[in-house]
Parts: C-alpha cells; structure tokens; sequence
C-alpha cells in the first residue's frame, strides 16, 4: 500500500461513521471533509467521488467484519455450527456495547440505496453474497449437510440476521437479537 492508500485508508477509519450514523443521502462531501478537518478540494485526491467513497467506506466496513467476526468461523476448535453461533453472539455483543448507535452500516445503505446507484448497489449484493459464503463454508466443514440444503440454511440465517438487526435498530430494542440468537441455536445445535 502506497503514501496515498494509506491515507484514503485513514480517512474512511475516521470520516466512516458520518456515513454510517447518516446514510449515503443524508452525508455530504463537506461533512465528510468536516470531519476530517481537511479542505473539500482534498476530499478528491483520494476519491473520485462520493460513490467512490461510499464503495470503498463498504469494504473497509466487511474487512473489519472479516477480521472481527469472520475469523471466528474458521476457528477450528469448535464445531461448525458453534462457530456460526459464536460469530454472531460476538456481533451481538458489540452492537449491544455500542447501544445500537448506528445500525448495520451495509444492511443500512442496502436499505437506503435499492435500486439506487448500480455501482454501489453491486458491492453490497457482493457484500451480502461473501458474507453468505462465510457461514456457507463453516457450516460445510465437519458436517454431514447437503450442500444445497447448506447454502439455503447460509441465507436463511443472513436474512433472518439482517431483518433482526433492522427491527432491533428501528425499535431499539435488543430482544430482536436475542431471539435471533435463539432461533440460530435452535436450527444449528
């Protein structure tokens, strides 16, 4: 990663949450540059636009998903169905942390942008599918499943995930994941 990379990097680590606590529409270039203290002028050095931004706010948003959570699913000491619970406890207990703050910041633009900019509308349908295949691939190790039962049990659980997430943000109210949790166990272990 070169000087330029690494700072656009910074950036979104520090600009991330006007967007996430915002939604695309509801941020603009300058509250982004606000927030970093830096001239709207300087904004375009390392993006191209606010699409630009947006995409690369979203992997930056997955990676640290992969990194925080993800990473339990391949955690070998468990069996496959534990480490798909555990995943999303640990998320849980994040979100739960952070009283709801902002929501799903993916699930968040998905809902906000549908159908609204192909670009971004195609990274999130990527970012959903890629999250999909991480449970998908857990849930095939050290099972006997059927791999087409696996993948529709690997959506079942991102939808039933990101409807709780949604309930729960629109209702502050945590019983929502709570049940999911539940209900993931159930179908699992």
């Amino acid at each position: 990663m070169n000087k330029r990379e690494m700072k656009a990097k910074e950036y979104l680590v520090k600009s991330i949450k006007v967007m996430h606590k915002n939604g695309f529409h509801g941020t603009s270039i300058k509250d982004i540059t606000d927030e970093l203290g830096i001239p709207k002028g300087s904004f375009y050095n390392y993006y191209e636009n606010k699409v630009d931004y947006t995409i690369k706010a979203l992997e930056l948003f997955y990676n640290y998903l992969d990194e925080s959570y993800y990473a339990i699913l391949r955690n070998k000491e468990l069996s496959s169905e534990e480490r798909v619970v555990k995943a999303f406890e640990s998320m849980i207990k994040d979100i739960t942390d952070k009283k709801l703050e902002y929501g799903c910041f993916i699930g968040k633009l998905s809902l906000e942008l549908n159908g609204a900019d192909e670009a971004i509308v195609s990274v999130l349908n990527n970012l959903h599918e890629r999250m999909k295949g991480k449970v998908e691939q857990c849930l095939l190790e050290n099972t006997n499943r059927d791999p087409n039962e696996t993948e529709y049990i690997s959506e079942l659980i991102m939808y039933t995930w990101q409807g709780a997430l949604m309930r729960a943000g629109t209702s502050n109210d945590m019983k929502h994941l709570e049940n999911f949790i539940r209900y993931l166990k159930g179908l699992l272990i």
